[in-house]
């Protein structure tokens, strides 16, 4: 049994199995929907974003055992010959997505935000428009709010964001770090994400 985010579609982008528990004997099933071509992915990132037709509601309230989202794709997955209903996916060929669920899913996307891998979606963009919630970039993807004060022989490497009026002591590193508004940091402090 494996568990994971493993989806196969024919070029239709029907989807023909996804997000499931997989049983070894279940996956041959794939083979009998007369398409000669499919592909399998495991790449792909599930934004949460449904688009359901009217039966849905239907479905959830004749189905009392659909607990979860899982559970009713899981549900449509395995009798969608019996009910003829169907699940579609569009796949994304450039741009970014992801969704914060979990303290790494923030990490990787403020990382990815830092690195400026979702140009136009930069932190120096103010994306409230509200006074003093900006910040300047320079060079390293180096990112510095309004008031912030560095104590002598600090630096900010690479891939660093400092928010707005806080505070950093004297001889203190940092790379590859987010420090939030009106934050406090020691002296000599050594701060960097392995794997960042």
């Amino acid at each position: 049994v494996h568990h994971g985010n493993v989806t196969v579609h024919n070029g239709n982008v029907t989807v023909l199995h996804g997000n499931v528990t997989v049983h070894h004997g279940n996956v041959t099933n794939i083979f009998q929907h007369g398409s000669d071509e499919f592909e399998i992915r495991h790449d792909l990132l599930d934004c949460h974003i449904s688009i359901c037709s009217p039966q849905v509601a239907e479905l959830f309230t004749d189905n009392f055992d659909y607990q979860t989202r899982n559970d009713f794709v899981r549900g449509i997955l395995v009798n969608e010959e019996i009910l003829g209903n169907q699940i579609h996916l569009y796949v994304t060929q450039d741009g970014y997505g992801a969704r914060v669920s979990n303290l790494q899913m923030y990490d990787s996307v403020s990382s990815d935000m830092v690195r400026r891998w979702v140009y136009p979606l930069t932190p120096e963009a103010n994306f409230t428009d509200q006074q003093g919630q900006g910040c300047t970039h320079s060079r390293h993807n180096v990112y510095r709010g309004a008031e912030v004060s560095l104590g002598h022989g600090s630096q900010m490497e690479e891939n660093v964001l400092i928010g707005r009026d806080t505070s950093i002591g004297a001889n203190c590193h940092i790379s590859n770090s987010v420090i939030g508004n009106n934050c406090t940091i020691g002296i000599i402090l050594l701060l960097f994400l392995q794997g960042s």
